[in-house]
C-alpha cells in the first residue's frame, strides 16, 4: 500500500501545481499571493517532508473513503 500512496501523493501534488501554474503562479522562495509565487511549485521529490506529508494525508484519506464506499456497497 505504501508505494501506491506514494504515487498518489505525487499525483496529488502534480495536480495542485498544474492548477497553480494554469492560474499564473510561478516558483518563488516565499509564498507571495500578490506576485503569485509559491515555494512548493517544485517536483514532489524536492518538497520539504512536511509538505510531502500533506499530500500523503490526502492520499490516505482518499483510499480510506474508497474502502468505506466499497464496504457499503
Amino acid at each position: 500500500l505504501t508505494p501506491l500512496l506514494q504515487r498518489m501523493g505525487v499525483r496529488i501534488h502534480d495536480a495542485w501545481a498544474a492548477r497553480r501554474l494554469a492560474d499564473g503562479w510561478t516558483y518563488g522562495p516565499q509564498r507571495d499571493d500578490l506576485k503569485k509565487e509559491h515555494p512548493c511549485l517544485v517536483p514532489w521529490e524536492d518538497l520539504p517532508p512536511e509538505e510531502q506529508e500533506m499530500d500523503l494525508v490526502t492520499a490516505r484519506t482518499a483510499v480510506a473513503v474508497l474502502i468505506e464506499i466499497v464496504n457499503d456497497v
